[in-house]
């Protein structure tokens, strides 16, 4: 039995029978099933305590192979680097945008706009923690979902939100532009 989803199908990474009358083990990786590593359990614990990466116990698997290759913030620097550095920009900017509302507020008939960018930076760094925290939405089609209902289902629909929000703000930012 194994777990397959849409995204380079995805899912178990291993899958083992057990004979339990004989001992023996029958280990398959990542959906081959033509390929099969046997194992004897008595003779496995006789050996003691041992690491062995699996990947390389079977023949090179190229459906692994794709799936080696998804880019994440877990196996590549420049974009966990770039994932930083954008969650310290929002974080100062929200807290920027907040301390000049409560400043500006009453000399500026568009200082409400501080408090939506503060609401958009926020949002926006919870969703970079969602994406640092949780790797699977990158392996899954999107928008991602959990089976229960939780914040980070909330969290898949941000750059939707993002991308129907972008047209009013830009318009409105004309406006003030225009006016000043």
């Amino acid at each position: 039995m194994h777990v397959c989803r849409k995204n380079l199908g995805n899912g178990t990474l291993l899958t083992s029978l057990w004979n339990l009358k004989t001992g023996e083990i029958s280990l398959y990786f990542y959906h081959d099933y033509k390929h099969v590593v046997p194992f004897n359990l008595k003779d496995e614990l006789e050996k003691g305590d041992q690491f062995m990466e699996i990947s390389k116990l079977f023949s090179p698997n190229i459906e692994f192979q794709k799936l080696r290759s998804i880019v994440t913030p877990q196996t590549n620097r420049s974009m966990s680097l770039l994932l930083n550095i954008c969650s310290v920009v929002l974080l100062f900017s929200g807290l920027f945008f907040f301390i000049t509302y409560f400043i500006k507020r009453k000399s500026s008939n568009y200082s409400f706009v501080k408090l939506v960018l503060v609401a958009l930076s926020a949002i926006l760094f919870f969703y970079i923690l969602v994406l640092r925290l949780n790797i699977a939405i990158f392996y899954l089609e999107a928008p991602f979902q959990e089976y229960k209902f939780t914040m980070q289902t909330v969290a898949a629909y941000i750059p939707f939100l993002l991308l129907l929000l972008i047209i009013p703000v830009i318009r409105f930012n004309l406006k003030i532009f225009k006016e000043n």
